[in-house]
């Protein structure tokens, strides 16, 4: 039988549509397909057009990763082999120039090239509160990050978006430095440029190396860039020193330095610097009761102006620099202490002085060659007086101030000591007459006498004996040498007499450096003994006591000084020598106008010893220079200062050079007549002058004593012994009076000799003549 045909499974089998009630069946299968067309041609075209997106985006994303991951990637490759671009941080702001003293003080500021005021100092001379104050003002995880504050940013760019506008920034401490080390158009750009360097900056530099480039280069109102700067000009004192409130005002500036300036918005500053103060307190920096304490501090009501003091001083140390300061802080040698009192000394000096408007004055360290004080002239605002011109560089006739030099190359030479007898006589050189201040002649007068009284016939003497070109090259090796050759021909044996010019910073420093020879600290143009002796002729009590009446002066700081008088009396003159200082002083008119004030002696010597008694004593280790090993004592004739001969009675003791000085004996006694009573041969010169002196009655006028010798030793001899008695003699005017250690001994005529009867001892011996005037020296018999 047949199988019937097989069937398809009942599930896979399809059934045609059975047609609805009133429609032919033919009709059904079209109509099917139509409505099954429409309902799929929708869900195929939508999913179509999101694949289409879907792999759009997933195109972009992927481009996307690509470039972020490439930037991220090169970013990190330059990061870490890209150097950082230390020329930035190595290019500093346009730097002022702070003159300080030697002991930190301003003095003067001199303006950057961009008209700024800034002074870059390193880390620790911030002080103890001001980089604290600083982070917590603008960077408190400053300390924490690596140059992005990762939370500070989020929050930043949250408060931002969500309001639309800026809110708040995410700047640090670091990306602030690139911002002002290189500064850049405010674009965005700019803000990824500096995360990524202050990242870089991180990684090449310290913390501390960080805040220092801030604490330097930021901005603090005004024209002061950098805390230092801003320190000085707003409290008037370095960084380092200022308190707890000051350095919170100070942190909170460079937000907004203009807004927060406490000079002009003293509310804003205040609030600002409370401000800084809770976030200090916040983050453990300071106590609850430092806080409280700093804010009952005042505010700043002005800024402190720039300093201006020593301005002749100043002016000096940037003539030396040229057209670019050398930027930063300068210490130099003057020292305030110093230089104040001297000012103001001199001030009052001219102002006590008839007829003088101007003046000068230095002060060096004998030792070092320092210069302590420099005073161009007594106002530095006075016009009329050219109260700015340096009168220390001034060129001016230094009148007997050269001399000592003169005795110093005599005595090098070996040709004198101080008890050497040099010719007092009126000369003539052509129309040329030099006399004595005084206008009278002795004749002759020991070399310590003829330097101490400033005698000019015994100083020709000694340029004549040396040799001119000798003395002018000693001058030269002192640091003076103001003359031409026309001026050498011409006033070559006058120079020593004051017939140049020069100036009192010069003449200052060569009595500094022959302050230094004595000392044997240094080699020059004569030898330390010949320094050391000429200093101690220039320093004896008794030379104080001649010339002003007085010994308290010198007593009280022993100092070898000379004086100078200009001729017609345009400038008067005095430079003193210590171990530790040398003074120099100058006085006259700006116009060169004379004045009868203007003597050395009287004018500009007071002052010197002024300043004298002002200075720091503490500096002065040594009363007086330490004798040289060359320098020996040796027993003269009293009277000629030559070796002593076999009929010299009165010897002294005076200062020599070991084989240096000549050992010529005395010819100037002798026994003539073969009676044991010797006389004084003079060369005829002096005789014939002293001869002349007896018959005219003319002496000197102010009285010397001439016999004993200061500091000899009397040892009388048989004819003395006979007579019981000793001659005192002097020169002088009419009637002297005598008086012996404090007690009354004679009243004589000036031209006769007082016998004395001789008490073995020290002894102190004074004449006075009818003026007042007087004389003493120190002497022992034996």
């Amino acid at each position: 039988m047949p199988k019937p045909p097989r069937q398809p499974p009942s599930s896979s089998r399809r059934e045609p549509p059975s047609a609805p009630s009133g429609q032919p069946l033919s009709a059904q299968p079209a109509q099917g397909i139509a409505a099954a067309s429409s309902d799929s041609a929708a869900p195929l075209a939508q999913n179509s057009r999101w694949r289409r997106i879907r792999a759009i985006v997933r195109r972009t994303a992927a481009i996307l990763a690509c470039l972020v991951g490439g930037a991220l990637l090169g970013g990190a490759l330059l990061w870490a082999f890209l150097p950082f671009p230390e020329e930035c941080l190595q290019r500093r702001p346009p730097q002022s120039t702070l003159l300080v003293d030697r002991h930190g003080n301003p003095l003067r500021v001199f303006l950057g090239s961009d008209g700024s005021f800034s002074l870059w100092v390193p880390l620790e001379d911030f002080g103890e509160w001001l980089p604290g104050a600083l982070i917590a003002a603008e960077d408190k995880r400053f300390r924490e990050h690596c140059g992005i504050d990762l939370k500070a940013l989020l929050r930043a760019m949250w408060q931002n978006t969500s309001n639309l506008r800026r809110i708040s920034g995410a700047s640090t401490i670091s990306t602030q430095v690139i911002r002002l080390a290189q500064p850049r158009p405010r674009v965005m750009s700019t803000k990824f440029i500096e995360l990524f360097l202050a990242t870089q900056m991180e990684r090449a530099h310290t913390k501390d190396e960080i805040l220092e480039q801030y604490l330097n280069r930021a901005p603090f109102g005004g024209n002061f860039t950098g805390a230092e700067a801003a320190s000085r000009r707003y409290f008037g004192k370095r960084a380092r020193d200022l308190s707890l409130a000051e350095a919170a005002l100070l942190a909170g500036l460079p937000q907004s330095p203009t807004r927060h300036r406490p000079d002009i918005h003293p509310d804003s500053a205040r609030k600002r610097r409370s401000y800084v103060l809770g976030r200090m307190l916040t983050l453990g920096m300071i106590t609850e009761e430092q806080r409280a304490a700093a804010e009952e501090e005042p505010l700043p009501e002005k800024i402190a102006p720039y300093p201006f003091l020593a301005p002749h001083f100043c002016n000096g140390v940037a003539d030396t620099w040229g057209d670019t300061p050398p930027g930063g802080t300068v210490r130099t040698t003057l020292d305030l202490d110093v230089q104040l009192p001297a000012e103001k000394a001199l001030r009052e000096r001219v102002g006590e002085l008839s007829g003088v408007d101007s003046g000068a004055l230095v002060v060096l360290r004998t030792d070092t060659r320092e210069t302590l004080a420099w005073v161009g002239s007594p106002d530095f605002g006075d016009r009329a007086a050219s109260g700015q011109y340096d009168h220390t560089l001034a060129r001016r006739s230094p009148g007997s101030a050269l001399k000592p030099f003169a005795f110093a190359l005599a005595l090098n030479q070996g040709r004198i000591t101080p008890a050497t007898a040099l010719p007092d006589l009126p000369r003539q050189y052509g129309a040329f007459a030099p006399g004595n201040f005084s206008g009278t002649h002795g004749g002759v007068a020991s070399a310590r006498e003829a330097l101490v009284q400033s005698l000019n016939s015994p100083a020709l003497h000694i340029v004549e004996m040396c040799g001119v070109d000798e003395f002018l090259k000693t001058l030269d090796g002192f640091g003076i040498w103001p003359f031409s050759e026309r001026t050498k021909e011409r006033n070559g044996l006058g120079v020593v007499l004051g017939n140049s010019e020069t100036r009192l910073a010069d003449l200052a420093a060569a009595y500094a450096r022959l302050g230094r020879l004595a000392a044997g600290s240094t080699n020059g143009p004569v030898s330390s003994a010949a320094a050391w002796i000429t200093l101690d002729m220039l320093s004896g009590d008794e030379r104080a006591e001649a010339e002003t009446g007085s010994q308290a002066d010198v007593r009280r700081v022993r100092a070898a000084w000379k004086t100078g008088t200009s001729a017609g009396f345009r400038d008067a003159w005095t430079v003193a020598v210590t171990p530790t200082y040398t003074v120099g002083v100058w006085l006259g008119n700006s116009g060169g106008r004379p004045s009868v004030s203007l003597v050395g002696i009287d004018a500009a010597a007071p002052l010197v010893f002024r300043v004298l008694r002002q200075l720091p004593q503490a500096l002065g280790t040594r009363e007086w220079f330490d004798r040289p090993e060359g320098v020996e004592e040796r027993s003269v004739c009293a009277v000629s200062g030559l070796r002593p001969g076999p009929h010299c009675r009165t010897l002294a003791s005076t200062w020599a050079i070991r084989g240096t000085t000549l050992q010529t004996v005395c010819d100037i006694h002798r026994d003539a007549d073969g009676d044991g009573e010797p006389e004084e041969v003079w060369p005829a010169a002096i005789a014939a002058f002293r001869a002349g002196e007896r018959e005219r009655g003319t002496v000197a006028a102010r009285p010397v004593i001439l016999s004993p010798a200061p500091d000899s030793v009397w040892y009388p001899g048989p004819a003395d012994a006979s007579s019981g008695k000793l001659p005192l003699r002097a020169r002088g005017r009419g009637t002297l009076w005598w008086f012996l250690d404090g007690e009354f001994l004679a009243e004589a005529d000036a031209s006769e000799p007082v016998p004395w009867k001789p008490v073995p001892g020290r002894h102190e011996l004074r004449c006075c003549d009818a003026s007042g005037a007087s004389a003493s020296v120190s002497f022992e018999v034996k």
